[in-house]
């Protein structure tokens, strides 16, 4: 029998602790996921400039402790309104309780005690076919340069609002992206240091590459 991801489905459309309106946001505004422009301008309408935003719910009452930096929300990521819930979401439970085999409703398990979001916020392979990987490293350097801005903005606020004194951050962004790799990494050092939290922060390959 297949696992099941979760006891029952879950509504995307709840408050989540960052989150944005792209039509609104000045850090969207000229960002090239949302205008098209470039590479983007294979993308649909109706998904550009639509950011994924994190798993981690805006009344939650419990500390983050574990914190994820994916790299871009896939097509199932997209399609299900949440970060990290197809591939990349059991290569991260299977990290986290370092085990093979996955249990029934290790969704539920994972969103419950692991906060996760991406560098960038929209869906950089869609509507790539087949070999992708040359468009959509260029979709990904393109739209960084304004999604890191919004992925400082939500380490400054889990640092002032959600966190206890101890915090475990995995970067877990593709090989080809070694130079944001570095500045997350830095980004998440500074950020939790000048908090007065200790923090940890680590890299794993992408969690969804082949093993």
């Amino acid at each position: 029998m297949p696992v099941r991801e979760r006891i029952t489905t879950k509504n995307p459309n709840y408050s989540r602790f960052y989150e944005f309106n792209s039509k609104n946001s000045e850090i969207c505004s000229d960002c090239p996921s949302k205008c098209g422009t470039k590479s983007w301008e294979k993308v649909l309408n109706r998904i550009q400039g639509v950011p994924v935003h994190t798993n981690w719910p805006f009344d939650a009452t419990e500390a983050i402790s574990t914190l994820y930096v994916c790299e871009s929300p896939s097509n199932r990521e997209f399609s299900h309104g949440l970060p990290s819930v197809g591939l990349t979401g059991q290569a991260i439970y299977k990290n986290e309780h370092s085990i093979a085999k996955l249990p029934d409703c290790w969704l539920d398990t994972l969103d419950g005690s692991v906060y996760r979001t991406n560098l960038v916020r929209c869906q950089a392979d869609a509507g790539l076919q087949k070999r992708v990987d040359r468009e959509k490293k260029m979709r990904v350097n393109e739209a960084a340069q304004k999604c890191i801005l919004h992925l400082q903005a939500e380490l400054s606020l889990i640092a002032e609002n959600k966190i206890g004194t101890e915090l475990h951050v995995v970067v877990a962004i593709g090989a080809g992206f070694s130079e944001w790799v570095k500045m997350v990494k830095k980004m998440a050092k500074n950020v939790f240091k000048d908090a007065g939290v200790m923090v940890k922060v680590t890299q794993m390959n992408h969690p969804s590459a082949p093993r």
